[in-house]
Parts: C-alpha cells; sequence; structure tokens
C-alpha cells in the first residue's frame, strides 16, 4: 500500500545539500525567488530549517505569501517557463507531475505533487486528469490545472490557533470558483 508521511521532500532537501553544498532556501531564492520576482519573499524571516528526534533529515518549510505563491503556480502552468527563461525544464515539470502512486481519494501521487488520476483529487471538485497539487500543512494549496490554463492557491492563517481548512472544504470552495468559470 501507498503512505504519504512527508519524508520524501525532507530526504530530497539533505541530497540536494550533500550533492550541491548549497542549501536548499538560498537556491530557491536565487533561482526562483529573484527570476519570478516574487514581492513578499524574505529568506531570512519566511524559512527555517527543522530537525528532531523523528528523522535525521532536516524539514525545510516555506511560508509564502499567497502572490508569490500565485507565481510559482504561473510558472508551473506555463511549463517551467518565465518570460523569456526557462527556470525548470519542461521534461522534469512533466516527469514530475505525472502519477506513480496510487493515493485513494487524492488520485495519484508524482514526485512530490497530488496528481487528479481517474477523477479524483479534491472531494466535491471535477478537475482534468493530469492537474496536479501542492498541499501544505492546514489546508495551504496551489493547484495547477494546466488543461484550462489555470492555477488557484489558497491560505490559511495557520499562525491563528485551531485555523485549517481540510481537503473537503477546499474541494467545496474549488468548485464553486468553478462553477464561475464560463468556458469550463
Amino acid at each position: 500500500f501507498w503512505y504519504y508521511n512527508n519524508w520524501d521532500f525532507n530526504a530530497a532537501g539533505t541530497i540536494f545539500a550533500q550533492l550541491t553544498g548549497r542549501g536548499v532556501y538560498e537556491e530557491f531564492e536565487r533561482r526562483l525567488a529573484v527570476p519570478l520576482q516574487m514581492q513578499d519573499f524574505v529568506r531570512d524571516e519566511h524559512t527555517r530549517y527543522f530537525t528532531g528526534d523523528d528523522s535525521v533529515y532536516p524539514a525545510y518549510p516555506f511560508q509564502l505569501s499567497a502572490r508569490d505563491l500565485a507565481r510559482f503556480g504561473l510558472l508551473c502552468v506555463r511549463g517551467g517557463r518565465w518570460q523569456d527563461m526557462q527556470l525548470v525544464s519542461r521534461d522534469w515539470m512533466n516527469e514530475s507531475t505525472k502519477s506513480y502512486s496510487d493515493a485513494g481519494a487524492s488520485g495519484g501521487y508524482g514526485y512530490m505533487w497530488w496528481v487528479a488520476a481517474d477523477g479524483k483529487h479534491f472531494p466535491g471538485a471535477e478537475i482534468p486528469d493530469g492537474s496536479y497539487s501542492a498541499r501544505g500543512a492546514g489546508g495551504h494549496y496551489i493547484l495547477v490545472i494546466p488543461e484550462w490554463d489555470l492555477v488557484v492557491v489558497h491560505r490559511v492563517n495557520t499562525f491563528a490557533r485551531g485555523k485549517r481548512v481540510t481537503g473537503s472544504q477546499f474541494g467545496k470552495l474549488l468548485q464553486l470558483i468553478l462553477d464561475a468559470k464560463e468556458d469550463r
């Protein structure tokens, strides 16, 4: 069976640092935040590695604004291209956003992306197979729907105690957004 536990991100970040001698946050800033002209990202304020007894591989969560997440989503829906620069190879975008595992009610899972498969992705929302999303703790989502050239970003004030949005709640909101889309 398949089980998601976020370990893939932590291990990949450690491998990246060992192979390059550079940190994930520094390279994110250099390779993505600066070229994408992210407006709110400040590395020293919005990033922090976490370690603990659960794993020898540090977690590296990001705190990004909705508009900076939207820029990242646009990069993805454009196949890794931003203005006149190919920041991420189109081949990697295609390979990493394919479903390689059956993730049950969430559809499938690629290389660290949740992928719509067999009509499943978010409960209560109808989106094309091959759409994909990144999902953060508490209900943060970047949803990329290449077929419709659409990006949906959802943020939650997870700094306020008890604030969270479930996948089902996001699915209902997403379907309302999609219902408003005229050329669907």
